[in-house]
């Protein structure tokens, strides 16, 4: 469970912006909905279990999202899958690449009831730094901390004294094993792969928990990511568990109550592909068969008749929410942190409520899951639905994006949040500065001058 998020220089978050999941102990309401976590022996905390972030178009509310997205695929995936010479794929802010231009994210949170804090320091061609710290007892206790630069001649490693401590004075197998993985994943470790990535490749037992924990998070509809895909995956999970059906179908169901059922079969489009794909690359065809490796029915009932509907057939926003149901459900299910942006696009303001509310209730939410959602949906600013500590804001001033809480405000717990907030009063609002009258008097059509040839001609092309 995340407790907190911690960035610098990256993409539009110029100075240091911080997220806490905390609960506000002077917040009281909806406490019900609330996730106990332990964090130590007899102490407990109280965790939101889904956080709205709210803030005009392009202040940096998806920037945000994307550390997250960034620090998860650099866990997973620097070792194995990134180029050795093809360096950290990080973006400062203003996307410089200056030798001192340094980003840090740094994440804080709980795997079986002990706390953890992990994070890095990239360079675009290298990490320069990065560090895992534990608090079993309620202490810190640092596991590692790397620290290299673009001398490929620099790379210092220092296990913390839980490994290097234990090793010296226990000589079991376990130990023993613990110092042959750590060996093993130096001599491995490159510029830009990060060791944590590394010593988990090497089933580093530390190592591989919190990098279980990072593969843990979904992250939706960030960048590339496609409605179809993710419905795909919704009609896998159906396919391979039938259980999961039901559930999906109970989410579907607030969509259009007359859906009675969904039949998933897989398609035969590997056996006899499309001719057209005779003439696309590689790439494409891998992802037209993995985009289209189901067929998907609903079944509605039309009075006394049932009607079979194809997934293509029904709305985007139907397809939309097919396509979340199934990350909803593994995320209440199996829990996790479950990262979306723009929470309502193409749903209707109700469908994304109900989704709120099944990560506020403990009955459902049974994996102890949460969400962090950017909208703009203000029909959510309600203080029944959220509390005034699971609001945020993220607003833009000379090209920095700057996020921050609701509860600086110090609201009343009756003020109507969402009148306060269209009014201006916590800012995070589109800044008007153009008249609808300036448009009309510049008479715009007949002051278009004509374009070059050459430009008609690109134009046409």
């Amino acid at each position: 469970m995340l407790l907190a998020l911690r960035i610098r220089n990256f993409l539009s978050f110029r100075d240091e912006a911080e997220i806490s999941l905390i609960a506000h102990k002077a917040d009281k309401t909806l406490r019900s909905s609330l996730i106990k976590a332990k964090v130590a022996a007899r102490k407990t905390v109280d965790l939101l279990p889904v956080v709205a972030i709210y803030g005009a178009n392009s202040s940096g509310k998806t920037n945000l999202l994307k550390s997250v997205d960034y620090l998860r695929s650099a866990v997973l995936h620097s070792q194995s899958k990134w180029e050795p010479d093809g360096g950290t794929r990080v973006r400062p802010f203003g996307d410089k690449h200056g030798r001192n231009d340094l980003t840090s994210i740094e994440v804080e949170f709980i795997l079986e009831d002990v706390r953890y804090v992990y994070g890095i320091v990239a360079h675009p061609g290298f990490f320069a730094e990065e560090w895992l710290k534990s608090f079993p007892l309620g202490r810190e206790r640092p596991l590692f901390q790397r620290i290299s630069s673009v001398s490929p001649d620099f790379y210092k490693l220092k296990p913390g004294s839980e490994i290097e401590g234990q090793i010296k004075v226990n000589a079991s197998e376990h130990f023993t094993k613990d110092l042959e993985y750590l060996d093993g994943a130096v001599t491995r470790c490159r510029q830009n792969s990060l060791f944590l990535s590394v010593a988990a490749q090497d089933n580093h037992p530390i190592c591989l928990k919190i990098y279980q924990w990072f593969r843990s998070i979904q992250v939706d509809n960030i960048s590339i990511s496609t409605d179809r895909s993710f419905a795909m995956s919704a009609a896998e999970l159906i396919a391979s568990d039938p259980q999961s059906k039901s559930s999906i179908l109970t989410v579907m169901k607030a969509a259009d109550p007359n859906l009675v059922d969904i039949r998933v079969q897989k398609s035969d489009v590997s056996s006899s592909p499309p001719d057209f794909l005779e003439d696309v690359g590689a790439r494409f065809r891998e992802r037209y068969f993995r985009d289209f490796r189901y067929k998907v029915h609903f079944t509605v009932l039309d009075g006394s008749k049932k009607l079979n509907l194809p997934l293509e057939a029904q709305s985007r926003g139907f397809q939309k929410l097919f396509a979340l149901s199934a990350r909803v459900m593994s995320a209440l299910r199996k829990g996790g942190l479950f990262v979306v942006d723009e929470l309502e696009s193409s749903i209707h303001p109700h469908l994304a409520r109900f989704i709120v509310d099944l990560f506020q209730n403990p009955e459902v939410n049974v994996g102890k899951s949460q969400l962090i959602f950017t909208t703009h949906d203000t029909n959510m600013l309600d203080q029944s639905l959220l509390r005034r500590d699971q609001v945020w804001f993220v607003e833009k001033d000379k090209c920095c994006s700057e996020l921050y809480s609701l509860l600086e405000f110090s609201p009343r717990k009756d003020e109507n949040l969402e009148k306060g907030y269209l009014r201006g009063r916590y800012g995070a609002i589109p800044a008007l500065g153009l008249s609808a009258n300036w448009l009309g008097s510049q008479n715009i059509q007949h002051e278009l001058e004509p374009l070059p040839n050459d430009e008609e001609q690109a134009l046409d092309g």
